[in-house]
């Protein structure tokens, strides 16, 4: 886990157990915690966002209406549009694939 790394890259605090559930692949346990919950929280952000992120690509737009900054915003979260970022920013690195022995495991940035 590599969650201190991760907050330098995304630029944001993230607590290390979101980063847990997030970064964890399917069928480990962290996962099973709440990954549904935290999926709908990201969902929401992500729409936040990329709604921002159209409005403001297209403030200076006069003919914009509506239905441009919806189909800008729906442009921006499309699965191949995450993947090119997720893959600019090397997330995979961060990518649990195995169970962690939580009575070992510690943060990368504490200092055990």
């Amino acid at each position: 886990m590599h969650s201190q790394n991760l907050i330098v890259k995304v630029g944001r605090y993230i607590h290390p157990e979101f980063v847990m559930w997030a970064t964890s692949a399917s069928g480990v346990y962290a996962t099973k915690r709440s990954y549904e919950t935290l999926e709908t929280y990201g969902d929401t952000i992500l729409k936040l966002a990329a709604t921002h992120l159209a409005y403001d690509s297209l403030e200076s737009d006069k003919s914009a209406d509506e239905k441009k900054i919806a189909d800008r915003k729906d442009a921006f979260i499309t699965n191949l549009y995450l993947f090119r970022i997720g893959n600019q920013l090397d997330m995979r690195r961060f990518m649990r694939t195995k169970d962690t022995d939580f009575k070992t495991w510690y943060p990368s940035f504490t200092d055990k």
